[in-house]
């Protein structure tokens, strides 16, 4: 199905091509993927049976705490100093401390400016360039990158067989990336989004 609706050849001249050819072949492939897919398990499982099961283990966990508590309170003796039972539950519910920065003359950090300012101030001093930066090594170095390479070599044109290659060189347990496409529904390109895939790298090498 895929294979049928895919164009090998599309016209990939600026950058507003290249984006609407990838996400084109981006939609293309969700949607084929959710039509041969079979229903997922969770169809089968009503909402409020599913909201059931959610409570069930929220009950669940909070007797297991009630009862962990009830123990600990049962084992306590009395002369031991936290026999209180305000000293022996405290820790149950312990606020949170928030470390908040202090400013350069000595005073708390109050408002989220500030912080956001004494944050910036902390990096700025933490990193710094190296001391033997110079101005003079920069702009050496920045025209060396930006002039012209007259011996380097063309890079060499991709083919489908390498594009394949690479794609079995993935790991099939390996989480999806932005696009949401997974190493095993890659492994199942047709032959034609191949070449496809092999004339957009060799495109963005000729632009």
């Amino acid at each position: 199905m895929l294979d049928e609706i895919t164009e090998p050849n599309a016209c990939l001249n600026s950058g507003e091509d290249f984006d609407e050819t990838v996400e084109k072949l981006t939609r293309d492939i969700h949607e084929v993927a959710c039509t041969c897919s079979p229903p997922s398990s969770s169809r089968h499982r009503p909402t409020p049976q599913k909201d059931m099961f959610a409570w069930s283990d929220e009950i669940n966990n909070a007797l297991l705490r009630n009862k962990a508590t009830a123990a600990y309170l049962q084992e306590l003796e009395r002369n031991q100093p936290d026999h209180n039972i305000w000293q022996a539950t405290k820790y149950l519910k312990r606020p949170t401390v928030r470390k908040v920065p202090i400013l350069g003359w000595g005073l708390w950090c109050r408002f989220r400016e500030d912080k956001a300012e004494e944050f910036v101030t902390h990096l700025a001093n933490s990193f710094t360039p190296f001391s033997t930066y110079s101005a003079e090594y920069a702009n050496a170095t920045l025209s060396f990158l930006e002039g012209p390479h007259q011996m380097a070599l063309p890079i060499d044109r991709v083919n489908p067989e390498e594009v394949k290659l690479e794609i079995n060189r993935r790991k099939t347990t390996k989480s999806p990336g932005y696009d949401g496409i997974d190493a095993v529904t890659i492994e199942c390109l047709p032959p034609r989004v191949i070449q496809l895939l092999s004339n957009i790298f060799n495109r963005i090498f000729d632009l």
